[in-house]
């Protein structure tokens, strides 16, 4: 239960006033002596005892009346949203670190605000609930599911990676993997700039965990992606130079020059030399 307004039960001061009242407040008697009064004792006696009962009565009675006056006031409710969180949840962050969510500044792309949506998401819940975070890569470190400082460095540590995974791929996997949790509230959030080659929503299939979307979209839209890529011929020799060639497509409205080109192999990365793109146009060269 949560109140409106809590500042009103301030007012439950007011409940020592009737409290003061019954202690202090004495009733003057008059003493009339009888010739004999031990009947006449027997009746006060029990006439005492009811009395003070009543009063007590009536005292209960108008302190639970001030302090509903004061609940009401202070308008209390119920959230559904609060009862829910009593349990504890399996949560699964997907974080999408493919090419698109470069775009951006190098402190401000979509991957970094992408990781900082998932911190404050993880740090939203308790400390008992346990998370776990993929990317594209599925990597088997992220198999599993965490507390929250392990998962928090796991944010930490992704980066950009040439890998791409559909939507449908990604949810079957966090089915999967929070699978093996115990706690019976299951949340999914996947953070991603949701590619129409990759958002397969209606692929997604029926499911009782519950699934969180949150888009992230880019000011500036410079997509660039490389459609294809073979070699010239389809015979490599030993120590002859092969030609490597490749199409690629500027989907934004203007131009883009400058991109530079690199070819990953073997865990390193080799420059390949400095490209114009104009708007909305597709390039094939080599």
């Amino acid at each position: 239960m949560s109140f409106l307004f809590p500042a009103f039960f301030g007012a439950l001061g007011v409940l020592a006033i009737p409290i003061i009242i019954h202690f202090f407040y004495f009733r003057r008697f008059k003493t009339v002596y009888f010739t004999n009064v031990r009947f006449l004792q027997e009746v006060l006696n029990e006439t005492a005892k009811r009395r003070n009962l009543r009063e007590l009565l009536v005292l209960a009675s108008r302190l639970l009346a001030l302090a509903a006056l004061v609940t009401a006031f202070a308008q209390p409710y119920f959230s559904k949203a609060a009862a829910k969180k009593k349990g504890y949840a399996d949560v699964s962050l997907y974080i999408d670190n493919s090419f698109s969510m470069a775009a951006g500044e190098k402190q401000t792309n979509l991957l970094e605000t992408a990781k900082q949506n998932a911190r404050d998401i993880v740090k939203a819940y308790s400390i008992n609930d346990k998370f776990n975070v993929i990317t594209n890569d599925f990597e088997g470190k992220h198999q599993f599911l965490n507390n929250k400082e392990a998962v928090l460095n796991q944010i930490d540590e992704i980066k950009i990676s040439p890998s791409v995974q559909k939507i449908s791929a990604v949810v079957r996997k966090q089915q999967q993997i929070v699978s093996t949790g115990k706690n019976n509230e299951k949340i999914f959030y996947d953070i991603s700039d949701f590619q129409k080659t990759t958002a397969d929503m209606s692929a997604i299939s029926d499911t009782f965990s519950k699934i969180k979307l949150v888009p992230l979209k880019s000011v500036e839209q410079r997509n660039i992606s490389i459609d294809s890529i073979w070699f010239e011929s389809p015979i490599i020799l030993p120590n002859q130079t092969a030609i490597l060639v490749y199409t690629a497509t500027n989907h934004a409205d203007a131009n883009v020059n400058d991109v530079k080109l690199s070819i990953n192999l073997d865990g390193q990365t080799r420059p390949a030399g400095l490209k114009n793109f104009a708007a909305n146009s597709t390039v094939r060269d080599s």
